[in-house]
């Protein structure tokens, strides 16, 4: 008779992550820039959500100080209410049923854009907010909390203050280096550039930031048309199971390209403006790109050029849900595998070889299309009519050499 063998004994082996791990990971690969932007993308979408369906944002604004002591952003977007930040705003990611998730056309998303801006920013963090019926104030030691290994939840304290309904969000004890880089004129000139760029809808529709006490203007963006030079405008859907996500790209001329190498070295051909820009739900994703990523150096379209200065090209991706919208975490990269994306990329594609065929012809024949761009007056992106191709003049045929042959017989 064989002897019956003992039950296998059921272990565990542990796989709750460590938290200093954890946020050496999710602030491994993001700019302070890109963090503090990540903040003020909660404070736009408290604007919207706030603001309902009335689009102008006039009555909201952030203030953003920067300096090598410490770091805040404060606003007047609405508050968070303390059932809120309870079960959703201080969670990693965002849970199935939180109730931002309802904000139609969005720029937050995934749900941990606040915490890893501040692990990245400093140890002590401060987050303060009052709506019209509740305030709040969750204050903690990085360190601290990374040293407690099996609680992952936030100190909350209840207030009660005269405060005005809004957010701040204050970083102190600044990591190392992060003082140096807050407090430079430089990274804060920087910034002040970034947002004017990337959040060029949102100052237009009256929202207001300032940086350090400076109001940042938004940046102009227009392209140059007449008669016979068209931009090009392409707008479509792209089904994403059962919803929609839609796309409006534009592309042009923002200046006439340079007759010579001397022109791009000038001031009126800053390389840093010209190329394409990619934005999702009104936030600038990718600006000014010059590279692959944007359909440069692919096939049919030339490695980018200094002869291509001038031009410009906006793909506006826009959802609803802002789970659909082919962007990263970092709102600094497109997914390339998305078929939202791939789409886009061969509209932008088209129209910039269309534009470099340009520059082409013009070199060969530059008094004839000098002509024809005389009279270019300037168009803003939403008032670009549709046109499937980027239209100009097309020019003559070259002119035959004629040349003199002599010979005595």
């Amino acid at each position: 008779m064989t002897k019956k063998s003992a039950p296998a004994e059921l272990l565990r082996a542990y796989g709750s992550p460590s938290k200093q791990f954890f946020v050496s990971m999710i602030t491994k690969d993001i700019t302070l820039e890109d963090c503090i932007l990540d903040l003020l993308d909660n404070s736009i979408d408290g604007a919207q959500r706030s603001a309902g369906k009335i689009k102008s944002l006039k009555s909201f604004w952030a203030h953003i100080t920067l300096d090598d002591k410490k770091f805040s952003l404060e606003d007047n977007c609405g508050g968070i209410s303390i059932p809120v930040a309870q079960n959703y705003a201080f969670h990693f990611g965002r849970p199935e049923k939180s109730p931002q998730q309802a904000l139609s056309h969005g720029i937050g998303l995934y749900g941990i854009g606040m915490k890893r801006a501040v692990f990245k920013l400093g140890d002590h963090v401060a987050v303060r907010s009052r709506t019209l019926t509740d305030e709040f104030i969750v204050d903690f030691s990085v360190g601290a909390w990374a040293a407690v290994r099996e609680n992952w939840d936030f100190p909350l304290k209840r207030l009660s203050t005269r405060a005005h309904v809004g957010t701040s969000v204050t970083v102190s004890r600044l990591n190392e280096g992060v003082g140096d880089t807050l407090g430079s004129t430089s990274f804060q000139y920087n910034m002040e550039r970034t947002i004017a760029r990337d959040y060029a809808r949102f100052l237009q529709r009256g929202f207001v930031i300032k940086v350090n006490g400076r109001v940042v203007t938004a940046r102009s963006l227009f392209l140059l048309m007449n008669k016979l030079i068209m931009p090009a405008r392409k707008r479509f859907s792209v089904p994403v199971g059962a919803k929609k996500v839609s796309v409006d790209i534009i592309a042009g001329m923002m200046r006439v390209p340079p007759t010579s190498s001397d022109d791009t070295a000038n001031e009126r051909y800053p390389i840093e403006d010209w190329g394409w820009y990619v934005s999702c739900n009104d936030r600038v994703v990718l600006a000014a790109d010059k590279t692959t990523r944007t359909g440069w150096k692919t096939v049919g379209v030339p490695a980018w050029h200094s002869q291509y200065s001038g031009f410009i090209g906006w793909a506006s991706i826009d959802a609803t849900d802002p789970a659909l919208l082919p962007w990263s975490t970092t709102k600094r990269e497109m997914d390339a595998t998305s078929p939202v994306y791939r789409e886009t990329l061969a509209f932008m594609s088209e129209f910039a070889k269309q534009f470099t065929q340009y520059t082409n012809q013009r070199k060969r024949r530059l008094d004839e299309m000098l002509k024809a761009e005389k009279g270019l007056t300037r168009i803003s992106l939403d008032k670009v009519p549709s046109n499937s191709a980027f239209t100009f003049p097309m020019p003559g045929p070259a002119p035959r050499k004629v040349q003199t042959i002599k010979y005595q017989v």
